[in-house]
């Protein structure tokens, strides 16, 4: 059996850790009228096994008049606070995700959502800002690496207090 490594258990800790974040949005989405769906959460018990057990969103949103259709939201939870446009951290860009989880994604996300570390804000990038995105490298502070992203001008996002 496949030895289960230190950057896999992190990564298990952290996926952990992300429930609440989603459970956050949908409460918020919730509160505006939707009815929502959070699919569960599937562990890979080793790196190797990943692609078996990635999800296809983090939050649903149910259309009215069919509820067949659903609209998918990603969510992520930054690791510093922000209480709205004005106490934005990261200058006048906000990243949309990594490029190679967007382009998998094939449009299929109607928002990319961002939750304030205290969850007091969150911040979304709708879909049809897609045409002011540009990729750029970004130092990965948890892997050490450089990935390339997509950045949405600060403006386009909208603001929500929770």
């Amino acid at each position: 059996m496949p030895q289960v490594t230190e950057t896999h258990r992190r990564f298990l800790r952290d996926l952990d850790g992300s429930r609440h974040s989603m459970f956050v949005v949908a409460e918020w989405l919730h509160k505006k009228g939707y009815s929502v769906e959070i699919p569960a959460i599937r562990y890979a018990p080793t790196a190797a096994d990943h692609a078996e057990y990635s999800d296809n969103g983090d939050v649903f949103v149910f259309c009215y008049w069919n509820y067949d259709v659903r609209h998918r939201y990603e969510v992520k939870r930054l690791d510093v606070c922000f209480g709205g446009r004005h106490s934005w951290p990261f200058g006048n860009r906000i990243y949309v995700d990594k490029a190679s989880k967007v382009e998998k994604a094939k449009g299929d996300v109607i928002g990319w959502v961002t939750v304030s570390n205290d969850y007091r804000a969150l911040a979304v990038i709708p879909r049809n800002t897609s045409q002011h995105w540009e990729k750029i490298e970004v130092n990965n502070r948890k892997s050490g690496k450089v990935d390339l992203t997509y950045s949405c001008p600060l403006m386009y996002a909208d603001f929500e207090v929770l």
